[in-house]
């Protein structure tokens, strides 16, 4: 009912009766109830009501009746409570009070009619109350009757969405707005809703859940609150869930459905920061800071807009991203990309800043001593550089050694680094000595303040130290005798030495002192060198007393002596009495020693085993008449001998035995310098006759066949028979500055010359042995070699006789012999016949090309030389800037490693187009495919014909970087060419790389790459292997790692064996450059497998198991290019070389040439006929 409605009462319940509340005013009342009750009873009562008002006889109470009404809950209601109530004698009625208030509910009178009755809170149901009437003389009460009418909620339809694997969530029915604004409600506003039923559960899951477990498939977990449900999806669940629910107003109910939608909320990728050193490589752990809603994992998918260097997903987990430096830019510098995360279903991005670093060399600070008045004392300068491939050179040194007499000395070396950017780099490293000389007689420290730059930043400034220093002489021990109570002078400096250079001649004696000995002698210096004892009044015996010295080494501080160039000696002084007699020392005999030229020798020992003294004194030695040694050698001691170089002999000197009180005795010495004999050794010499040349020459001195155990003889050769050369085939035999010349009189033949060497020793010269010198001569086999000449295509060559024959050579080893004729042996020769031409002259060999191929062709040809003897060979003629036509399965294998970057990466872009324009297309021409490697491989296009295909994948194919994987990028190609190539197509795979292959790079790599299907070897590995049921598991395993040791054969000699040739699998590392990740990534073995599947002979490929298309007879061919710095490194040459088809072709380029090399490409990929030179 509409809120503030007058209801009136009425006089008596009436079946079936209702009042229109619109109808009843006060003012037609009588009216109303007339016109609405004729007849009957009814009739009567009212009419009698009516009189009764009109009569109005006497004073009595009112007589109320009872009234009814409705109201909706809390809704007020006005109710005209006289209008049925009656005054017996017409009098007018008031309402006087309320007797008895509503118990739920309030009521309150508003006229003297009316009240106005609300219901509280959420009642419904029957209420009442008692008013009071008054006719202003007596009252009376009567109840009034309410309905409070309840009105029910109502419910719709709900959909809630939930994240994929959420933890419970509390979903509010009552709260719940659909987006037409729409939600439950309850006309009576203020009831207190409740959900009191949820139920009918059906699930509907998503299609990506199709073939899950069906612990998925499961209804998530339900609790109802009184305002909804807690609601958590079972794990991993993703669809809909439908439910049946009830709300409640407590009195009234509402039903609806509630539908669930459980999605997968898209994992939030944040932005990250890195900073990475050059020349290196970070694994960067970008998802640290990523997090998906549903806890689900996330891992990375994709790697885009790379700026400078590049970066790769790290396989297999695909958790981090591998960044490569830039192998272009040295310098630091800054980079980002963007990379993609997912969660499986749904993904998103973010961006990496790279801030990639230059580290300045570092120097530490370092101190050192040097000896005082030493010279060139080398300090090595110090540094390290983190940046492994910057070379550093020296900013500065202050002071500058050449300013205080010393010197700077440099020196370069250069060694092959490897660089995660770079692969192996040549660096060159600088190292710098100071080459020091001190100050004479000085002792200081001399500091140097030294900065490192590595063209980029520089170092700390660091301090070397050098401090000099000074070693105190030696005072040696000295004797004498005094006569009692006298003195003596005596020079002690004679026999002190210094080990400083030049110090020994500075020694002095200090000044300032007076010595006393224990007996009581007394010491002083006299002058520089010499000392006066006293010696004590009436003392006989022996007395020792100390002294002082100096090597005048300057304190530089102190401008003083300094306390390290003082040292003490003693002096042990014999006190005689006067009547004292010395008896001088005696020899028992002489002595003698033989020695070898250039040698030396010290005679002390032997002198002191034949010289006494009488009184034991300690006696000294000395070698005297040195010039009776000259002519064999030199004094260069007091008892040291050396021998001459040159002169031997025997001669006679003397020694000198010395006491201390200087009484000597003379003694003989015999010196025997021996010489010693040379010795000769037989030789054999072949020579080749040449027909401008009849006289051979021997430098048999020169060849080392002669010896002599004295070094610094000088030999000479002379000759003891030619008798049996002049017989035989020499005209003469001479010999001029130890160089023997025959001159012959055959072409052949063989002779023995005797000959001797003499030394040259000034006094005794001495001859070797006789040797025998055997002399062969021989012919040479006259050779025609194969020649090869190119010309482009459609056009006719025309090659010079002079041209072929160069080459050539006859039995003198001559450019000698002469052009007979041209010839076609068998069926593959001469696809256009050669003719034979004269121009002027000069004889030509014309060819003309085919317009429609790119074969190269090939004729023979006759030379003879000038005895008659002939020989033949082949020409080749290849025809070069082809348009190629011929039916080729054709596969680039492209290097998307880290180490080309995004540069040089879109140059492989630009070129793969330009080589396919020079191709015909079509299934009876040219397909081709497209396959890259990098960590991995991906095919990036199959095989196929459409031009546009394949420049849309070189336009689009991303770059990965990463390691450098071409075992897997040969494997991709080669799947490929076996899978969808054609029965009658040649087979070409041109792999375009920048240098070594590092993946795998173990034992467990490589095993489990050969333990991949399909096999690059289906039959040998494959089939034999993988797929053999025979062999354990274990048996397997061995076998794959047994292909990866190393495979090829060694050959002595052969340029392409390196030390590596014995390794097994366990020595692959990418740090050690004598493997560089070989055997296990060793890509030529495979490579020369696959082009040994060529046309032999006689035209036929060899049958080979492991080829797909094992007797179809096509051939196949690796045309391997090399880009960059590939082939500067040795191993990355081998590598190159070998996996080519014809190594002498292998093509190395600068990146800024690449795109001059389509041409070749597709040259050498048409042509099908092997060129074979001598």
């Amino acid at each position: 009912m509409p809120t503030g409605q007058i209801v009136s009462s009425s006089t008596s319940k009436l079946e079936g009766f209702t009042i229109n509340p619109s109808l009843i005013k006060t003012s037609t009342l009588v009216q109303t109830i007339l016109g609405l009750f004729i007849g009957g009873v009814v009739i009567a009562s009212v009419v009698a009501t009516v009189i009764l008002v009109s009569v109005g006889v006497g004073y009595q109470a009112p007589t109320p009746k009872p009234d009814f009404a409705e109201t909706f809950k809390r809704t007020p209601i006005t109710i005209n409570v006289l209008m049925n109530d009656v005054d017996p004698r017409g009098g007018n009625l008031t309402v006087q009070s309320i007797k008895t208030s509503p118990l739920n509910g309030s009521v309150k009178i508003v006229s003297s009619s009316s009240v106005v009755y609300q219901s509280n809170g959420t009642f419904s149901g029957n209420d009442s109350f008692v008013y009071v009437v008054s006719n202003g003389y007596l009252q009376a009460e009567a109840l009034v009757t309410i309905h409070v009418l309840n009105r029910p909620p109502h419910a719709i339809p709900l959909e809630f969405q939930v994240e994929k694997n959420s933890k419970p969530i509390e979903l509010n029915f009552l709260t719940y707005v659909n987006e037409n604004g729409g939600s439950i409600y309850d006309l009576d506003s203020f009831d207190l809703l409740t959900i009191t039923d949820v139920s009918g559960g059906v699930l509907q899951p998503s299609d990506t859940l199709k073939n899950v477990s069906s612990d998925i498939l499961q209804l998530g977990s339900v609790k109802r609150l009184s305002s909804g449900i807690s609601y958590s999806p079972t794990k991993y669940f993703i669809g809909t869930e439908s439910y049946n629910y009830t709300v409640s107003d407590g009195v009234a109910t509402s039903s609806s459905t509630l539908k669930i939608v459980v999605t997968n909320g898209a994992p939030v990728a944040k932005d990250d920061a890195y900073y990475v050193p050059k020349y290196m490589s970070a694994s960067l752990n970008v998802l640290s800071n990523d997090n998906d809603p549903n806890e689900d994992p996330i891992t990375i998918e994709s790697v885009t807009s790379v700026g400078v260097a590049s970066a790769s997903i790290e396989q297999p987990e695909k958790k981090t991203i591998r960044y490569l430096t830039s192998s272009t830019v040295s310098t630091s510098y800054s980079d980002s990309f963007e990379y993609i995360i997912t969660d499986g279903e749904k993904s998103s991005s973010a961006v990496v800043f790279i801030k990639v670093f230059n580290s300045p060399p570092l120097i530490n600070d370092f101190s050192t001593t040097v000896k005082k008045n030493s010279v060139n004392n080398l300090i090595p300068v110090n540094y390290t550089e983190s940046d492994i491939l910057d070379s550093v050179v020296m900013s500065s040194i202050t002071p500058s050694p050449s300013v205080i007499g010393s010197s700077l000395i440099t020196s370069k070396s250069s060694s092959m680094i490897r660089a995660p950017c770079c692969d192996w780099r040549s660096v060159v490293r600088n190292d710098y000595t100071i080459q020091f000389n001190p100050l004479a007689n000085q002792i200081y420290t001399q500091n140097f303040q030294i900065v490192m730059e590595d063209g980029e930043s520089k170092s700390r400034t660091a301090t070397y130290s050098i401090q000099v220093v000074n070693d105190p002489p030696t005072a040696n021990p000295d004797g004498t005798y005094c006569i009692k109570n006298s003195v003596a002078i005596l020079n002690v400096i004679a026999n002190d030495v210094d080990v400083n250079p030049g110090d020994t001649a500075q020694i002095r004696l200090s000044t300032g002192w007076t010595k006393t000995s224990s007996n009581g002698g007394s010491l002083i210096p006299l002058n520089a060198t010499h000392v006066r004892y006293t010696a004590p009044i009436g003392f006989t015996g022996d007395d020792t007393i100390s002294y002082e010295i100096t090597d005048q080494t300057m304190n530089q501080a102190t401008n003083q002596w300094d306390a390290s160039s003082f040292a003490t000696g003693t002096i042990l002084v014999h006190v005689v009495p006067e009547n004292y007699t010395n008896q001088a020392p005696t020899c028992s005999g002489g002595i003698s020693h033989t020695l070898l030229k250039g040698a030396s020798y010290d005679f002390k020992s032997k002198m002191a085993a034949v010289s006494t003294d009488p009184e034991g004194k300690t006696l000294t030695y000395s070698i005297t008449n040195a010039g009776a040694l000259s002519s064999i050698g030199s004094v260069t001691g007091a008892t040291t001998f050396k021998a001459a170089q040159k002169n031997s002999g025997t001669q006679v000197a003397a020694f000198t035995v010395s006491d201390i009180y200087g009484l000597t005795a003379q003694c003989p010495l015999t010196v025997t310098v021996q010489n010693t004999a040379p010795v000769a050794r037989d030789a054999s010499y072949t020579f080749v006759i040449s027909q401008s040349n009849l006289v051979h020459t021997i430098s048999y001195l020169a060849d080392g066949y002669a010896s002599d155990a004295d070094a610094q003889d000088v030999l000479s050769l002379s000759i003891v028979s030619s008798t049996n050369c002049l017989s035989t085939i020499a005209s003469s035999v001479t010999i001029s500055g130890n160089v023997i010349s025959l001159t012959r009189k055959v072409t052949s033949g063989s002779c023995v010359l005797t000959v001797k060497v003499t030394d040259d020793d000034g006094t005794n010269p001495l001859s070797s042995n006789n040797a025998a010198i055997t002399i062969n001569l021989s012919s040479l086999n006259p050779i025609a070699r194969n020649d090869a000449f190119s010309i482009d295509q459609g056009q006719t060559i025309r090659i010079p006789v002079t041209k072929i024959l160069q080459n050539d050579t006859d039995e003198y080893g001559l450019n000698g012999m002469s052009f007979v004729s041209v010839q076609c042996p068998d069926a593959s020769y001469c696809h256009r016949v050669p003719r034979v031409i004269n121009v002027n002259g000069e004889t030509f060999v014309e060819v003309d090309s085919d317009q429609n191929s790119c074969q190269a062709d090939k004729f023979q040809y006759t030379a003879r030389t000038a005895s008659g003897t002939t020989r033949n060979a082949d020409v080749f003629i290849e025809f070069k800037n082809c348009i190629c036509k011929s039916k080729i399965d054709f596969m680039f294998v492209i290097d998307a490693s880290g180490s080309i970057g995004t540069t040089n990466f879109e140059k492989i872009r630009t070129l793969g187009p330009q080589i396919v324009s020079r191709m015909q297309l079509g299934e009876d021409a040219i397909k081709v495919g497209i396959a890259r490697f990098h960590d991995s491989s991906t095919l990036a296009l199959p095989l196929t014909t459409s031009l546009t295909s394949i420049k849309n994948t070189f336009a689009n194919m991303p770059y990965e970087a990463g390691w450098t994987a071409q075992l897997a990028g040969i494997r991709e190609a080669f799947n490929e060419l076996a899978r969808n190539g054609r029965t009658d197509a040649e087979k070409v795979m041109y792999i375009l790389t920048d240098g070594l292959a590092n993946k795998p790079c173990s034992c467990n790599e490589c095993s489990n790459f050969w333990g991949q299907k399909p096999s690059l070897y289906p039959y040998t590995v494959q089939k034999l292997i993988i797929e053999n049921t025979k062999l354990s598991e274990s048996q397997k395993q061995q076998e794959y790692k047994n292909r990866c040791n190393y495979q090829l054969p060694y050959t002595p000699g052969d340029p392409n064996n390196f030390p590596f040739y014995t390794y097994t699998c366990s020595q692959c590392s990418w740090d050690d450059y004598s493997s560089s990740c070989l055997p296990c990534a060793d890509a030529v073995p495979i490579a020369q497998k696959i082009n040994s599947w060529k046309r032999n002979a006689t035209g036929i490929v060899p049958p080979d198991l492991d080829n797909p298309f094992n007797g179809y007879n096509i051939q196949w061919k690796i045309i391997a290019m090399g880009v960059g710095e590939a082939l500067s490194n040795p191993l990355g040459s081998r590598e190159l070389r070998g996996m080519n088809y014809n190594a002498d072709k292998t093509i190395n380029v600068p990146w800024d040439d690449l795109q001059k090399t389509y041409s070749e490409i597709v040259d050498q990929t048409c042509n099908s006929r092997v060129i074979e030179l001598d």
